[in-house]
């Protein structure tokens, strides 16, 4: 597999063993399950590549994007105003690794109270993720 073309598929699942996992440390205390304390350092990504990948994953045609005008007039040829939230200022109200999740895992928070996005999860590659989550963050707050 090329460098940079893992698909987000392969990630999730390192990301779900360091997050959500248990590891057994059979270190003294009895072979006991406890929560694992290990970080995922993300790369940045290039928000320029983002707002491409958003276009090519056709993003637009759930979110729209006000600010950027190539994408606010894709939205308009779909008649997009979707049932994905606007993404403006979404980077005020999340972290990066929650958005990243519910890109890669839509409908895992439980904050959110239906997600309709279809799973992206063997056709989007971690590049594309890294890159999109950029891209929003370089979004102006609503």
């Amino acid at each position: 597999m090329a460098k940079g073309t893992a698909t987000v598929a392969a990630a999730l699942l390192a990301f779900t063993a360091l997050t959500f996992g248990y590891v057994k440390t059979g270190l003294g205390d009895g072979g006991k399950q406890k929560k694992a304390h290990i970080s995922l350092d993300w790369p940045k990504g290039d928000p320029d590549a983002g707002a491409k990948a958003f276009e090519a994953l056709k993003c637009y045609s759930c979110h729209l994007v006000p600010s950027h005008a190539r994408l606010k007039a894709l939205s308009k040829q779909v008649g997009s105003a979707g049932p994905g939230p606007n993404l403006t200022g979404t980077t005020a109200q999340r972290s990066r690794m929650e958005i990243m999740r519910q890109i890669a895992l839509p409908g895992s928070d439980p904050a959110i109270a239906e997600s309709h996005m279809g799973s992206f999860a063997h056709t989007m590659t971690v590049k594309q993720l890294t890159d999109l989550v950029a891209f929003m963050e370089s979004l102006p707050p609503k």
